[in-house]
């Protein structure tokens, strides 16, 4: 009965102990990904306010052409989600706009 009882607390401790290390890689994640986002409005905001703009257009073209790419990669794993962006729907259709942007825009024809 020892034993049990002792493998059980353990196991009780180790999933305690896994899920606080996994809350946390979830938190440092998320904030990455916030810290991203600004990184890329400030770099934007810089831009303008100096005047290039057309910098600017060429940049946004580039990354999101990369991005697609990337995304591509990591949609067919088995460990992909289909709703990044809220629901499944919500996700096709963002990816669906960008994809437009980027081929069919007239800011990412002339870059």
């Amino acid at each position: 009965m020892k034993t049990i009882s002792i493998g059980v607390l353990s196991f009780i401790l180790g999933a305690v102990i896994a899920g606080m290390i996994g809350f946390k890689m979830f938190i440092g994640l998320a904030q990455m990904g916030i810290l991203t986002e600004m990184n890329a409005h400030s770099v934007s905001l810089d831009m303008i306010s100096e005047g290039n703009v057309s910098e600017l257009k060429k940049s946004n073209c580039f990354v999101l052409k990369v991005a697609l790419e990337n995304y591509a990669q990591f949609e067919d794993s088995f460990w992909a989600i289909d709703n990044a962006r809220g629901t499944p729907e919500m996700t096709q259709e963002f990816l669906s706009k960008v994809k437009v942007q980027v081929k069919n825009s007239e800011l990412c024809k002339n870059t």
